[in-house]
C-alpha cells in the first residue's frame, strides 16, 4: 500500500513540476494586463513564464500604442517571498532593472530609458491632437508598491519637441519631475531652454489637473514669435507674453 502512494506523489508531483516549467508566457500576459488594470499589455507573447519575450505596449485614455522592440524576461521564484523578474529591453531600457512580486507588495529597481516623444498622446487631450514628436528620456528611482499605495520617483526629458501643427521647429527641451506622494502623483513641468516656454504643476496623469503658463522665451525673434501665437492662443486667452493654462480642478 506505502509503495503505491509513494508512487503516486511521486507521479503528481513531476506532472505539477513539467505543468509548471511548460506554463506558457501568455500567462504572464493575462497577469500583467490584470495586475495594471489593463494599462500595460503584452501582445505576441512568446516562450514561457519563467523565460520568454512579447511586444510591450501601452493603453491609456482610449488609445493603444506598440513600444519599439521586444521585451524579454527571465523569472525566478524566491522561497518564500515571492518571483523576481529580470527585464531587458535593448531597445528602451539602458539596463537590465529587476521586478520583485511578493503577496500584497511589489518593488521595481532604478533605471533609465528613452522612447519616441510621440507615444505621449497617450496621456490625451491636448497632446493627442498636437501630435508631438521629439526624444522622451526617463530616470526612476526604485518605486515599490504596498497595500496599494505607490513610492517612487523620477525625471522625465523631453528633447527636440515639435508638434505637426505648428511651423517652429523645434519648440525646445523640458524637463518633468514625478513623484508619487500619499496623495497620488504630482508633478512640475520647466523650460530647459527654447523659444516656447512651458512651466506647469499637477498631479495625476489618465485625469489629469495641472495649472501653469505657455509663453515665448525672451529675444526670440518677431518672426519666430508670430508664428508660435497660433499655438498659444489655442491653449488659452493671451494675457502679456504669456496663456495660462488651467485644466481640471485648478
Amino acid at each position: 500500500m506505502m509503495p503505491r502512494l509513494v508512487l503516486i506523489l511521486v507521479g503528481l508531483a513531476t506532472f505539477l513540476a513539467v505543468t509548471l516549467v511548460k506554463l506558457p508566457a501568455n500567462w504572464v500576459a493575462r497577469y500583467v494586463d490584470w495586475k495594471t488594470g489593463g494599462m500595460l499589455l503584452l501582445a505576441d507573447a512568446q516562450g514561457s513564464v519563467w523565460q520568454g519575450d512579447a511586444v510591450l505596449g501601452v493603453h491609456a485614455n482610449g488609445v493603444a500604442r506598440a513600444l519599439p522592440g521586444r521585451v524579454a524576461w527571465t523569472t525566478r521564484w524566491v522561497f518564500p517571498s515571492g518571483l523576481n523578474f529580470e527585464i531587458v529591453d535593448a531597445e528602451m531600457l539602458n539596463h537590465p532593472i529587476e521586478l520583485r512580486v511578493a503577496p500584497g507588495e511589489a518593488s521595481l529597481d532604478s533605471g533609465d530609458a528613452h522612447a519616441p516623444l510621440a507615444l505621449a498622446i497617450l496621456a490625451g487631450a491636448p497632446l493627442n491632437t498636437v501630435r508631438p514628436n521629439g526624444l522622451l528620456r526617463v530616470h526612476w528611482d526604485p518605486i515599490s508598491w504596498h497595500a496599494g499605495s505607490v513610492l517612487g520617483g523620477g525625471v522625465i526629458q523631453i528633447l527636440g519637441l515639435s508638434v505637426e501643427i505648428n511651423p517652429v521647429k523645434p519648440l525646445g527641451d523640458y524637463q518633468v519631475t514625478w513623484q508619487y506622494a500619499p496623495q497620488g502623483l504630482i508633478w512640475t513641468l520647466t523650460t530647459e531652454n527654447g523659444p516656447l516656454q512651458l512651466d506647469a504643476k499637477g498631479n495625476g496623469l489618465e485625469r489629469a489637473q495641472f495649472s501653469g503658463r505657455a509663453g515665448i522665451a525672451k529675444g526670440v525673434p518677431e518672426a519666430t514669435a508670430q508664428r508660435l501665437w497660433p499655438l498659444l492662443e489655442a491653449l488659452g486667452p493671451r494675457q502679456g507674453d504669456s496663456v495660462p493654462i488651467n485644466i481640471g480642478a485648478y
